[in-house]
């Protein structure tokens, strides 16, 4: 396996065969790989947080509420090698994680999570959840429910709060499941 190779090196079409550039012409840039929720289970997964739900939305449930995400593995449109160790991994490592995942979304299976615990820092206004993966889906770090703000911060902290049990533990456990899907962003158009 090269290391070298450029995960976002134009190619007329991805691994799916599914066309790298959009109707704009703008070429499709890997950024990273995620299960995505739909609406009308984050509808249900808002409804385990009353609170929340009255505070960030008026009202239970959040009719507005959109689709939730779980981040899996950073790509970030560079290299392999680059690649890898933003994620902390050996190429190898990563490129079997990639590839993996690649068969999860071409197979487009629902993957199964358990929401086991609730992160709400209200200082930050942050609030996630952490999820157990039920499905042998490959990811990085422990994976997060980001319900109110996203980003690298708010998923240090939230891992920070699990890791000392700063959370509410979910009794029973809350089940349901999402699809693998990789996220891309237009970088250039063709000249």
């Amino acid at each position: 396996m090269r290391s070298d190779l450029n995960l976002g090196a134009p190619k007329p079409v991805d691994y799916l065969g599914r066309p790298l550039y959009n109707e704009y012409g703008e070429f499709k840039i890997p950024l990273y790989w995620r299960i995505l929720i739909a609406h009308q289970d984050m509808l249900k997964v808002w409804s385990l947080f009353p609170e929340a739900c009255c505070r960030h939305h008026g009202g239970c449930p959040p009719e507005d509420c959109s689709d939730g995400e779980i981040n899996l593995l950073y790509i970030g449109g560079g290299t392999i090698n680059q690649a890898a160790e933003s994620n902390d991994l050996e190429p190898d490592d990563f490129q079997h994680m990639h590839e993996r995942l690649i068969c999860l979304e071409r197979d487009q299976v629902d993957v199964r999570f358990e929401i086991y615990a609730c992160v709400q820092l209200r200082h930050y206004d942050i609030l996630t959840c952490g999820v157990q993966l039920l499905d042998n889906v490959p990811s990085v770090a422990s994976p997060v429910l980001h319900m109110i703000q996203n980003g690298r911060e708010a998923s240090i902290l939230t891992r920070r709060a699990l890791s000392s049990n700063d959370c509410s533990l979910l009794e029973p456990k809350f089940v349901t499941s999402g699809k693998v899907q990789l996220v891309t962003s237009p970088q250039v158009s063709r000249g």
